[in-house]
């Protein structure tokens, strides 16, 4: 909120999160301080007892303690004699008196001075306001064309009107009518299948680079609330966008003819559309200053996925509630349809003086009222897009987002890993046939979490993991606990891959088969292996898999350690792949560590 209210934004915590690259949910002290900085805001903390209105701030963060003890921050807001309390624990902000305030109060305070000018070159600068793609260009000639035909059927109305009493009128009168007719109609339907195709590209793209980033980041984001943002920001930018572009040339076309025929109908016509813009304009001016964006829908859907959230029934009736209630009389689109109706009495009106005195045909002002229905039509589009254009604007630098920290290196082989524990200096390259790890170095969580720790430094080709995409990781490196048991026989579940290969005809192989009783044709699935069946598949299935690197967690509980090194063994001489072998073995964290 207070990035909102010094800057005008409309930030939400994913976008917040994405542009500093934050992924906890909880926020310390100095973690405030530090974002502040990033956002151009100097920060400043005071300790104050009971004398808050001598802070000279309208909005600033404020410690509270709540019922249980739990100290934390609220944003205060100054209203007067009042206070207006946005606290992160609650649903909806609280209207407080200042002795009522003291009582969860403990005195310190941060205030904030913002920079409205590096905020803006550093935040509100765009790459591309719009992907203006060049079959664009071609959507807006066809509409173009398309008004013009739409001027010849009201040119042969006005024809037909006056010959409307000669019976002998030609029959090419009403071919070029009938042409004109089916052009149009071809024309708009070409119109909205190109729409529709400008669309689907448009959100396929930014889909795909919404799906890249998930897979490369770990930052956790209200998916569905960034799907609907991805779906409004494709809309706006060509539904909107070419909707908007060709409703204006239309209405110009369309004022200009209107000129021609009439100057006064013009004027009024005109001056319709002047006054109605400064409203839109006005009207949008304190919906952005005061907006509170609504996402009620999409908070109900959020809040049926997760389980936990769904057996609270207070809160998720609450929801429901709010989903239901959430739309607001639209006074603006009232506001508009009076005016409308309004300018077309006063066109009748004026009509009535021109027609009784012979000024213009009734044929004319037929004409002039379905010009008016279209220019309606096109000015509706562009208020539209005054009205949603700051959102479109807010919205796309969060979507930049995605873009910008998707620049991961993708690698056509691995041929070495080393791994740098910059505390000990300590160094391992994984470059034998078998790689023995302790359970430090668990690769599967540094491959997941992209080196989460600070003391832990692991380069592939020479390159640091996190700047490695997670899909060469995943193309060449394979963890055996992550695969699945489908529903079929344990050997099935061992050769996964079409393979030659048949280690099971070895005496090795055999004698361990014997040894544990296992029943190769058996069928299973998740719910009924054992779990010296699944230990047997995770041991086996090390010959069958084509992967540059296997890794192996060795928690085997019940195949003894004796029978997996023999296994282990027998791998050297039979596959291509190397394995990296984590394990609590002391001896594996002395070879480890040495």
């Amino acid at each position: 909120m207070i990035i909102n209210y010094y800057y005008n934004q409309n930030y939400d915590l994913d976008r917040l999160k994405l542009e500093i690259n934050y992924s906890e949910e909880i926020l310390s002290f100095y973690d405030i301080t530090q974002i502040c900085q990033k956002y151009f805001l100097t920060t400043k903390a005071l300790q104050i007892q009971n004398d808050l209105e001598q802070i000279n701030k309208k909005v600033y963060l404020a410690q509270v303690v709540n019922q249980v003890g739990l100290l934390h921050f609220v944003v205060v807001e100054k209203q007067n004699n009042h206070l207006i309390i946005y606290d992160p624990l609650k649903d909806k902000k609280e209207k407080i008196t200042y002795k009522d305030f003291y009582q969860i109060f403990t005195g310190y305070v941060l205030i904030f001075n913002s920079n409205y000018k590096k905020f803006k070159a550093n935040y509100i600068s765009l790459f591309k306001l719009f992907d203006f793609y060049l079959g664009y260009c071609f959507y807006i000639i066809l509409n173009v064309f398309s008004i013009s035909l739409t001027i010849l059927e009201m040119r042969f109305l006005y024809v037909y009107s006056l010959s409307i009493t000669n019976q002998n009128n030609s029959y090419f009168l009403y071919l070029y009518f009938l042409c004109i007719f089916l052009i149009n109609i071809f024309l708009n339907e070409i119109s909205k299948f190109l729409l529709n195709k400008y669309y689907q590209k448009t959100k396929t793209k930014k889909l795909e680079i919404f799906y890249y980033y998930l897979v490369e980041n770990n930052i956790k984001l209200d998916v569905i609330n960034s799907y609907s943002e991805i779906e409004f920001i494709s809309s706006f930018q060509t539904y909107v966008l070419l909707n908007t572009i060709s409703g204006l040339i239309n209405s110009l076309v369309i004022l200009f003819v209107i000129f021609y025929i009439n100057k006064i109908i013009f004027l009024v016509l005109f001056s319709f559309d002047i006054f109605w813009l400064l409203i839109s304009l006005v009207h949008n001016f304190f919906i952005n200053k005061n907006k509170k964006t609504s996402k009620a829908s999409i908070n109900l859907l959020t809040h049926f996925i997760d389980k936990n959230k769904l057996i609270d029934e207070k809160l998720t009736l609450k929801i429901i509630n709010k989903d239901i209630f959430k739309n607001q009389i639209d006074y603006l689109s009232i506001l508009f349809n009076v005016l409308e109706k309004i300018s077309m009495l006063l066109i009748y009106y004026l009509s009535w003086d021109l027609l009784k005195f012979n000024y213009i045909e009734f044929s004319i002002l037929l004409i002039i009222i379905l010009f008016k229905a279209i220019h309606t039509s096109d000015l509706k589009k562009l208020v539209y897009f005054l009205q949603n254009f700051i959102k479109y604007k807010q919205l796309l630098i969060k979507f930049n987002n995605y873009k910008i920290t998707n620049n991961h290196l993708r690698l056509n082989e691995i041929n070495n890993i080393q791994i740098k524990n910059l505390l000990t200096n300590c160094q391992i390259n994984l470059d034998q046939k078998i790689n023995y790890l302790s359970s430090d170095y668990d690769l599967k969580t540094f491959i997941k979490n992209k080196n989460s720790s600070e003391d832990i430094l692991i380069l592939i080709n020479n390159v640091n993991i996190k700047d490695i995409s997670k899909f060469s990781l995943n193309k060449h490196i394979c963890h055996l606990d992550n695969l699945e048991i489908k529903y079929t026989t344990i050997v099935q579940n061992i050769i996964i891959n079409q393979s030659e290969l048949n280690v099971f005809n070895h005496e090795l192989i055999q004698t361990i088969i014997k040894k544990y009783q296992i029943n190769l044709v058996k069928v299973i699935n998740l719910e009924n292996v054992s779990k010296l069946e699944q230990e047997f598949i995770k041991l086996l299935r090390i010959f069958y898999l084509d992967y540059k690197y296997l890794l192996f967690n060795d928690n085997f509980e019940i195949i003894d350690k004796k029978d997996i090194n023999l296994v282990l063994d027998l791998f050297r001489s039979y596959s291509n792949s190397s394995l990296i072998l984590t394990s609590n073995d002391i001896k594996y964290n002395l070879i480890s560590k040495d």
